[in-house]
């Protein structure tokens, strides 16, 4: 049985394989150059907007938008630097008023880019009907917490959000303060076709 399971395998990737090398090139225009509106925002929240460095990852979410757009790819992971304007030692100064302010601020910054690449995905729409956010499951969240009880290196009451994918959305999950990630991650693969149980050190799944 293993053997004939491992063949079918095979078999269906070939099949995947051939399907996209008959797929038709298609133009891919080039990023635009990144602009936030900055009115009434903090002066160092402007400041972190207009960053090149900080803006690296806008840029590589708007390559992402592309890519599922013209069906380049279908599963991605973009990792958002966090070192610039001094943003790591900010984070570890997060115990006082003013380092916890400047780290609100950050992920207000990081919001407002992952904002505008859902909302790309939302504008979009696609031939099946619906748009392109509606066929995506993104999962924003962090491998760290950051926070006045735990400082720089929590392990507590990591957020994650989850945006489109047709999940039942506008919930509030609370696991009261212990790390269960992976109960959301768990339901999340689960909704993309994964036949599994469980997901690492999931303990149940979230009903997302």
């Amino acid at each position: 049985d293993e053997y004939f399971s491992s063949l079918r395998e095979s078999e269906k990737s070939i099949q995947r394989s051939e399907r996209w090398l008959s797929q038709k090139d298609v133009e891919v225009p080039f990023p635009e150059n990144v602009k936030f509106k900055t009115d009434d925002l903090t002066e160092y929240l402007q400041k972190i907007l207009k960053c090149a460095y900080f803006n690296e990852r806008s840029t590589y979410l708007d390559l992402l938008f592309l890519a599922f757009k013209y069906d380049i790819t279908r599963v991605a992971n973009v990792y958002g630097e966090w070192n610039w304007l001094g943003h790591h030692t900010d984070s570890h100064a997060v115990k006082s008023e003013a380092g916890f302010i400047k780290n609100i601020e950050a992920d207000q910054a990081y919001m407002m880019q992952t904002a505008r690449f859902l909302d790309k995905l939302k504008s979009t729409k696609t031939k099946a009907g619906g748009t392109l956010l509606d066929q995506t499951v993104c999962l924003i969240t962090s491998s760290l917490s950051v926070s006045k009880e735990e400082g720089p290196h929590g392990s507590k009451n990591n957020p994650v959000i989850v945006a489109g994918g047709g999940f039942e959305h506008g919930k509030h999950i609370k696991f009261n303060g212990t790390d269960n990630r992976n109960n959301v991650y768990l339901p999340a693969l689960q909704h993309l076709g994964c036949e599994i149980e469980r997901f690492a050190t999931s303990s149940g799944s979230a009903k997302l």
